[in-house]
Parts: structure tokens; sequence; C-alpha cells
């Protein structure tokens, strides 16, 4: 689970440089860092999993290595250029609109997980 949150949050990461580099209309720099970051990803699966034997296991790592990789591949281009700005009025203004979201995330992520715990409760870990 770790694994896989720490690749969730690397994509997450990544999505606001990916979105710089479109917007400053370099498709060029875009394309080519999609593709290496792909194949980069292909790859490690591939021997994660092929070479490695590493299985299921060996897939999750590969594609968080893949996101991890994505994540450093753009900010070497972007993070230079980016000057961090704190405006406290678009902090509160994003705090109050985001905060009455987090329960229904949190029941969402519930909903969605909690059949596998009662699966394993009721007929064991082989079933889920």
């Amino acid at each position: 689970m770790a694994i896989a949150i720490a690749g969730s949050a690397a994509n997450i990461a990544v999505q606001p440089l990916m979105q710089a580099v479109q917007f400053e209309r370099k498709a060029t720099l875009y394309v080519v860092l999609t593709t290496v970051s792909t194949a980069i990803s292909i790859g490690l699966s591939v021997l994660m999993v092929v070479g490695l034997h590493r299985g299921v296991a060996g897939w999750v790592e590969a594609d968080m290595l893949g996101r991890v990789v994505t994540l450093l591949m753009f900010a070497i281009p972007v993070l230079p250029r980016l000057a961090p700005v704190v405006r406290g009025a678009v902090g509160r203004q994003l705090l109050r609109l985001g905060l009455p979201l987090v329960p229904g995330f949190a029941f969402v992520f519930v909903l969605q997980q909690g059949n596998k715990y009662i699966l394993q409760w009721l007929d064991g870990l082989s079933t889920v």
C-alpha cells in the first residue's frame, strides 16, 4: 500500500509540471519527456516482472519508480523557472472550498475498500 500511495503522490505532483510545459507551448519537450518516461516505465515493468520474477509486487514497484522518474524528468526543466508565491487569500479560499469535500472522500474510500475487509473476515484472506 505504501508503494502504491507513493506512486500516486508522485503522479499527482507531476500534473502541474506537465501542465506548465503544455501551457508554455513546448510541445516537443512534452512529447519527448512523456515518450521517454513511458519507455522507462515499460522497461522497468518488464525488468521487475519478467527479469527479476517479482510478479505483482514488481509491477507495483515498477509503476511507482516510473512515476517518480516522470516527476523528476518534468521537474528538471520546469522548477528552476518557477518562483514560489504565497497568497493568503487564495489559500483561505481553497481551504474554504476544499475542506467540506474531505468527509465525502473518506466515505468513498470506505465504500470502495470496506468490502475487502468484510470478505476477509467472512471467508479468509485467500478469497480476497
